[in-house]
């Protein structure tokens, strides 16, 4: 699977580009890139819907939304935010119907 910067490059967006089409801040695809952070589920859906992508396709994506899940099966209520719902919970039901990936440590 690409990274969010391989995404980009084979699409020639800079990191202001891809921003504008997303409506996210430029350092932010910089953090997700140099693996400063990971992103929201919010920031995953705008961009990927500007990069015309699967959310899942994306490396970091993919691991963010693996690693909510994983979260949310330790931890069901503690630090729940109701606002976060329906983002979290939509790009968690795409991840329970394609199944989770497994990955060796």
């Amino acid at each position: 699977m690409p990274t969010l910067r391989q995404a980009r490059a084979e699409r020639l967006l800079s990191i202001r580009e891809l921003a504008a089409a997303a409506g996210v801040a430029p350092s932010t695809i910089y953090l997700i890139e140099a693996g400063r952070t990971r992103p929201r589920p919010r920031v995953i859906r705008r961009l990927a819907r500007a990069l015309d992508v699967d959310p899942h396709s994306i490396d970091e994506f993919r691991e963010a939304i693996e690693a909510l899940a994983q979260r949310r099966r330790r931890r069901p209520e503690q630090g729940h935010r109701p606002e976060q719902d329906h983002d979290d919970e939509s790009l968690l039901e795409e991840h329970r119907c394609d199944g989770p990936t497994t990955t060796s440590v």
